[in-house]
């Protein structure tokens, strides 16, 4: 049973660190030498105007696309690993809070004997 709690949060660990390698990754490249007609001249004018004829996610559009693709790289990661860890238990206390809940009710009970039942 245990397994099937891990699955979900692995798995969007596992599409995060993929999304974050495939954006690393040429996207798409211009073949400025299939260019019929002036294929130097375009060639040219991109090495003279520093244009990039390849990109690859995180190049064409500015940072504020760059933050918002971090973010959610670095949001789904971190969220898989909380709900490993048990974080993402539903408000339900952990077994280490049960046990510390239960030594201290038992350390209670020990220093505060019960009174004998009123007759």
């Amino acid at each position: 049973m245990r397994n099937q709690r891990l699955f979900g949060p692995s798995l969007a660990i596992l599409g995060a660190v993929a999304l974050f390698v495939i954006s690393l990754m040429t996207w798409y490249e211009v073949d400025l030498s299939k260019i019929s007609v002036g294929a130097k001249f375009a060639a040219q004018y991109a090495k003279q105007a520093d244009l990039a004829i390849s990109a690859n996610a995180w190049e064409p559009w500015g940072y504020g696309s760059d933050i918002v693709m971090l973010a959610v790289i670095l949001g789904s990661i971190a969220l898989g690993i909380a709900l490993i860890g048990g974080g993402g238990q539903g408000g339900r206390p952990g077994r280490g809070a049960a046990r510390a809940r239960r030594d201290r009710h038992a350390a209670g009970a020990a220093a505060h004997p019960q009174r004998p039942a009123a007759k």
